[in-house]
C-alpha cells in the first residue's frame, strides 16, 4: 500500500503566522460566521474588537500552514454576509491597524 507524505500542523518552509484583518459589520451572528467559515484552516489567533458604536467591527486572523490557507481564509471571509473589507495586515504585528 502506498502511502504519501507525513502531514504537519506548520510546513518547515514557513516562518510564522500571516496576519489577517478583515472589516464588518458587527451583529449579533457575526462571530459565529467568521468562526464557521475559517473553523477548518489553521488560525493560530483570533481577536474581535468592536467599535465604541457597536455598529462595525476589526476582525484579526494569524493564519499558518501554507501561502494557500492564507489565500483560501482570505477568500471564505470575503464571501460572509457583512464582511466589508479583507487584507492582508502590514506588518504582522498586534498594535496594527
Amino acid at each position: 500500500m502506498k502511502t504519501g507524505p507525513a502531514l504537519t500542523s506548520q510546513p518547515p518552509e514557513l516562518g510564522g503566522a500571516v496576519a489577517v484583518r478583515a472589516d464588518v459589520v458587527h451583529d449579533d451572528a457575526m462571530l459565529a460566521r467568521i468562526a464557521c467559515a475559517v473553523g477548518l484552516h489553521p488560525v493560530a489567533s483570533f481577536r474581535y474588537d468592536v467599535d465604541p458604536t457597536g455598529t462595525r467591527a476589526s476582525v484579526r486572523l494569524e493564519v499558518t500552514g501554507t501561502p494557500w490557507h492564507v489565500v483560501r481564509v482570505q477568500h471564505r471571509l470575503r464571501r460572509l454576509v457583512g464582511v466589508l473589507d479583507v487584507r492582508e495586515a502590514d506588518g504582522g504585528s498586534e498594535s496594527d491597524g
